[in-house]
């Protein structure tokens, strides 16, 4: 995995195997994880104002979230949906 594909380009991204579709609020606070199977919301994060996007590596793990505001990159594990670690830039 690069680290290049796995910055944000989108507000939207969608897990690879089609499980899932992750919305990022691009200016807000919220990120929203989409069951499309269900066609449910089964999670809202909040990550901190203003997001600029959200992306996902290759093979589903994680989703990176980027918080302008936050001055943060958010790595989300997309099978328990927690943030697993934040890195601050200055």
């Amino acid at each position: 995995m690069s680290f290049r594909r796995a910055m944000p380009r989108t507000i939207w991204t969608s897990h690879p195997y089609g499980k899932r579709l992750y919305l990022a609020d691009k200016g807000g606070r919220d990120v929203i994880v989409i069951d499309l199977a269900k066609r449910k919301i089964i999670k809202c994060m909040l990550l901190g104002p203003p997001l600029y996007g959200v992306d996902i590596t290759p093979i589903g793990k994680y989703a990176f979230v980027i918080s302008i505001g936050g001055k943060a990159v958010n790595v989300v594990d997309t099978e328990t949906l927690e943030i697993s670690s934040r890195s601050k830039w200055a």
